[in-house]
């Protein structure tokens, strides 16, 4: 009972990170304009999500998995661009402007090719393939070297880095999403080292909170989407450290204030979908505050509606 009670406590506080790095997100977008607000953001808030999907993550048979995760990743991701597609031909001949997209064809192509482009209700688009991609690529490499502490991770992973930090000095080209995945497969490992290694107090008091401060205060933040990883090496492991220690206070939270931060980690794919359309839409009619809180609860209505339905459940939330 100790034990279940305890993975229980665990998958709680994962799912309260997911609810606080959702929030961040819609924050980042409501606030967009530089400063201080936006950079503390921006050093975290979407590594956060690649590394507590590499935590909770395990090697699996890859044939099986990339079967599971293309019906929980990328059939919602077909479903929701396809969606957005028409509300944005919609709303704007509505409103007598121009859509982003002159039609469905031109749409589903820059969605597809040209994804480091997409702005708007579309601009969050690249996360989910690089999701898919990402697991799958640490995942083929989990089945040989099983354990995150084995010495080759740390090589490949240097590579990995070193490459991509190559192409993007060369091109911002970054179709599905494609440039964001070295980074998210190597929050992937560090996600699985934190969970085999965990930091003591020492570590968190003599690296980890130097770090993020630093992180916090000089070093240029990470941006995933156009393969702009900040400072090589520091600024995402300044991500890492911000992230861990947020995740150690939430660990220690009571429910009642953790519990609802986990209602909304477990939307937090809907809410990544759907709040952007809602800010873009909205914002010649509302303040930022107002625009946030419709963001939130609109995205929130979608997921609540995509769950009343089995039809709902398997295309929009990727329901097995």
């Amino acid at each position: 009972m100790a034990g279940k009670a305890a993975a229980q406590k665990r998958v709680e506080w994962v799912d309260a990170a997911k609810g606080v790095g959702i929030l961040l997100v819609i924050a980042g977008h409501v606030w967009w304009r530089p400063g201080s607000v936006h950079q503390a953001i921006y050093a975290f808030h979407m590594p956060l999500f690649f590394l507590l999907s590499g935590y909770m993550v395990k090697p699996q048979p890859t044939a099986g998995l990339i079967g599971r995760q293309a019906r929980s990743l990328l059939v919602p991701f077909a479903a929701f661009s396809l969606i957005l597609i028409a509300v944005d031909l919609t709303v704007e001949g509505l409103r007598g402007t121009r859509p982003i997209f002159p039609g469905f064809g031109a749409g589903v192509e820059a969605i597809l090719w040209h994804t480091e482009s997409l702005r708007g209700p579309f601009t969050i688009l690249w996360f989910i393939p690089c999701l898919f991609f990402a697991r799958i690529g640490w995942n083929m490499v989990a089945r040989c070297w099983p354990d995150a502490r084995d010495g080759r991770w740390a090589v490949l992973v240097a590579l990995v880095m070193a490459g991509a930090h190559g192409v993007a000095a060369r091109t911002s080209a970054s179709p599905l999403g494609l440039m964001a995945v070295p980074a998210a497969f190597t929050l992937y490992w560090v996600g699985q080292y934190w969970k085999a290694r965990p930091p003591g107090m020492a570590l968190t008091l003599l690296v980890l909170l130097p770090l993020a401060a630093v992180t916090l205060a000089l070093l240029p933040p990470v941006n995933l989407k156009p393969g702009d990883f900040g400072m090589p090496v520091l600024s995402l492991a300044g991500a890492v450290a911000i992230s861990i220690l947020l995740c150690q206070l939430l660990a220690r939270m009571p429910h009642a204030l953790v519990g609802p931060l986990a209602w909304l980690g477990r939307a937090s794919l809907v809410i990544m979908y759907m709040h952007v359309a809602f800010i873009h839409y909205l914002t010649p009619y509302c303040g930022p505050w107002a625009l946030f809180a419709l963001a939130l609860a609109g995205s929130l209505l979608v997921h609540v509606a995509a769950g009343a339905t089995r039809a709902g459940r398997i295309v929009l939330l990727g329901d097995r």
